[in-house]
């Protein structure tokens, strides 16, 4: 009886070693192929499509002939450049290529622009946010194309500094949602979305305006973004 089981023991030892042998482990595997592919099959795993650089933005609205109304692509880029430089930079969800998608739907690029309800310039600064930003200084000077974009991104830092401190979740919501959530703000109001717990779903609660506004910034930054560079 005990030598019946020992030979078992040993058959089975035996079975479990000729496994192992037959699937090397996944390290020896991964060993025997070129370091080059390698690279490239952990890049295409670990890339995110949705992250592109600034430079590659930048190549996108300068040479697709993108929508810069009354200026070049690159004097719209540059323009972009020099009020965030100015600022000391923008915050992580709202890069540059958002913020051509925001003065896109704002103004259409036109630094002349005045809407229905007073506001003016490129990023369509209303007078008492003005104000608040700029104290002291004209309200004509929004029709500038360097004070308003300066101003737009002192409203959007602003912005990402209130949602740091309300919102009870902003460090771990995804980029895209934070970028609906700036875009809502920058268009109807920091504390108007705070108002509705941030969710841009309670769409009877959101002026339409807004909900376009939104809509239309996520479109034309999804396909910024997204395609092909």
């Amino acid at each position: 009886m005990m030598k019946k089981l020992l030979l078992e023991k040993i058959l089975r030892i035996g079975l479990i070693a000729t496994t192992i042998g037959l699937y090397p482990s996944m390290s020896h595997e991964r060993a025997l192929i070129p370091e080059s592919t390698i690279y490239e099959i952990t890049y295409v795993q670990e890339k995110d499509p949705s992250r592109v650089t600034e430079q590659e933005l930048v190549k996108k609205i300068t040479t697709e002939n993108l929508n810069t109304g009354k200026y070049s692509p690159n004097q719209a880029v540059e323009l972009l450049k020099k009020s965030v430089a100015k600022e000391g930079g923008l915050p992580e969800p709202v890069d540059i290529g958002a913020f051509y998608c925001f003065v896109k739907n704002e103004s259409g690029w036109d630094p002349n622009a005045r809407s229905k309800s007073g506001a003016r310039g490129l990023g369509q600064i209303m007078r008492r946010t003005w104000k608040e930003h700029n104290p002291g200084t004209n309200y004509n000077k929004a029709y500038e194309p360097e004070a308003n974009l300066e101003t737009a991104v002192k409203i959007i830092n602003s912005n990402e500094e209130y949602f740091k401190e309300k919102h009870p979740n902003w460090k771990n919501i995804s980029k895209e949602e934070k970028l609906k959530i700036h875009a809502a703000a920058y268009n109807w109001g920091n504390s108007r979305v705070k108002r509705i717990d941030w969710d841009l779903n309670k769409e009877k609660r959101i002026p339409k305006e807004t909900r376009n506004h939104v809509k239309r910034i996520m479109k034309d930054y999804f396909a910024l973004s997204k395609e092909e560079i």
